[in-house]
């Protein structure tokens, strides 16, 4: 069995933003983005901070027989 990775993507958080509406933009569980950034309160979020956002990686294509 296969392990798949994760892949890493940036989100620079601007005015208006909370963690919610970042997670629904990317398809990724708000508890994620918060362990993934070790965020001490997800309710607040700077603008200007760089979030990582975990998306998991694609599954490896297998040679066609």
């Amino acid at each position: 069995m296969e392990k798949r990775g994760t892949i890493m993507q940036i989100h620079v958080v601007q005015r208006g933003e909370s963690l919610w509406s970042i997670s629904r933009r990317y398809g990724v569980a708000l508890n994620e983005i918060a362990a993934a950034n070790q965020l001490p309160d997800p309710n607040r979020l700077v603008p200007g901070l760089a979030l990582v956002i975990p998306t998991p990686s694609p599954a490896p294509s297998r040679p066609s027989m």
